[in-house]
């Protein structure tokens, strides 16, 4: 199987960029995380995160991530109005200045 150079790097920095982890929750139940997030850049650079698995989501609600937070006693700090969206897209959206590392808080809900 031969790719074409462009394809090696994309599908290289692709595997870079992407991080697995397991969540394991009872079903019914939902559990909550936060992912650190670093810009590594001197440039600040707005990130839209995608999600393709409809049991996990992105916490954009700042009352919902302040009770999580609360509830698990997770002593990360909160951003207000941390996300963002355009009008084209549908995924949350943050902007991070050069350097800048944030907490991205997620929510798994197992309904199966």
């Amino acid at each position: 199987l031969f790719r074409s150079k462009g394809e090696s790097i994309s599908n290289m920095l692709s595997h870079a960029i992407t991080s697995n982890y397991n969540v394991y929750a009872a079903m019914g139940t939902v559990e909550f995380f936060e992912f650190a997030l670093k810009n590594p850049y001197n440039i600040q650079h707005t990130v839209a995160i995608e999600i393709d698995n409809s049991e996990l989501s992105v916490i954009v609600d700042t009352r919902e991530w302040r009770h999580y937070k609360e509830l698990t006693n997770t002593v990360t700090s909160l951003e207000e109005d941390m996300f963002h969206y355009q009008a084209d897209m549908q995924t949350p959206q943050l902007y991070l200045r050069p350097k800048e590392t944030v907490h991205i808080p997620f929510k798994y809900q197992r309904s199966e």
